[in-house]
């Protein structure tokens, strides 16, 4: 029973991370699937209580495999609220599906086993249970990682729709901060998870400050279409914009007396208003409030407002050229 609660203390402990860590599910199935995998771990732990009183060596084997499954489920779910890294995403299924599958072969083994075989069946359950505790602590590693990368991308998207309106110097260093323990739990296997969640606090607080300061009120609405792109490879937009800002590293053109052009040391900033035609090769993210359209060639990933009445769509990965249209 020690590898059941040591399982159930560790994914315990991902539970109260994933809420310091996760925004709001997205609505939605996966928003459904995590309600789900909850109300069923929670009736599975409850028959678990039950079972423990009946003393029935059988059932006891069978509900704390099933209670392992339950727990897996509630990882699984939020593994797929994931919005970015579809790759990783995927394989981290695969390694969680891979853990169900011989969890499902050794209950096949227990509901058929003779009385006198139970004993070895618990054995081989407790050997397995080993392997599945050290294989959870390192897809929960990988799942925290890819949600705070997740969740600074898009405290990025929000510095960037701020800088075209004030100075965002105090949450740039914020973010720097973000970044540098990111790589310290990447590179070096540190868990930095409690100081990046205060950090995550503190760019909040750099944010209402920004609004504060610069009387914004709420720039980041949209009146009409709306793109975010972040781009690694070429792109060509055309287009009547209330606000365009293009930001990273590489060759940037544009047509017409519409540009403001600031140099940054570690890339370009260029803000531009009006009947806007620009293209550009490099790495960058490109911001478009109005109307018009957009080419993308290369990897990367897009948020977009076709329509007013329409809200701003979830992150979507391109790997190849894309031709979006919005506001229109």
């Amino acid at each position: 029973m020690k590898w059941l609660v040591a399982l159930m203390l560790l994914l315990l402990v991902f539970g109260a991370q994933g809420l310091k860590i996760e925004e709001k599910a997205r609505e939605g199935p996966e928003k459904r699937n995590i309600e789900i995998a909850d109300k069923r771990y929670e009736e599975v732990k409850k028959k678990m209580e039950n079972v423990k009183k009946e003393k029935d060596q059988r059932k006891i084997l069978s509900t704390q495999v099933e209670v392992t499954k339950r727990l897996l489920e509630r990882l699984e779910a939020r593994v797929e609220n994931l919005n970015l890294g579809e790759e990783t995403k995927n394989e981290l299924k695969t390694r969680i599906n891979n853990l169900k599958t011989q969890l499902d072969f050794i209950a096949e083994k227990i509901n058929s086993a003779r009385e006198e075989e139970l004993k070895e069946i618990a054995k081989e359950l407790r050997s397995l249970m080993k392997s599945v505790n050290s294989e959870v602590k390192e897809i929960i590693k990988i799942y925290t990682i890819l949600k705070l990368e997740e969740n600074l991308e898009r405290l990025k998207q929000v510095r960037d729709r701020l800088e075209a309106y004030a100075n965002t110097s105090k949450l740039d260093k914020t973010i720097e901060q973000i970044e540098k323990s990111l790589d310290e739990m990447k590179k070096e296997g540190k868990d930095n998870t409690k100081q990046i969640n205060e950090l995550f606090k503190k760019a909040f607080i750099d944010i209402k400050e920004i609004l504060r300061e610069n009387r914004l009120g709420h720039p980041l609405g949209y009146e009409s279409g709306f793109l975010y792109a972040k781009v690694d490879g070429k792109f060509s937009l055309l287009g009547n914009f209330s606000l365009v800002q293009i930001k990273g590293n590489g060759t940037v053109g544009i047509k017409g007396d519409v540009v403001r052009k600031v140099e940054k040391k570690d890339g370009v900033l260029i803000i531009a208003k009006g009947i806007v035609e620009a293209s550009g090769e490099g790495k960058f993210r490109i911001i478009a409030h109005g109307s018009g359209q957009i080419v993308l060639d290369g990897a990367g990933y897009y948020r977009i407002k076709e329509v007013p009445k329409v809200p701003v769509s979830d992150e979507k990965e391109f790997k190849e050229l894309l031709e979006l249209r919005f506001g229109l």
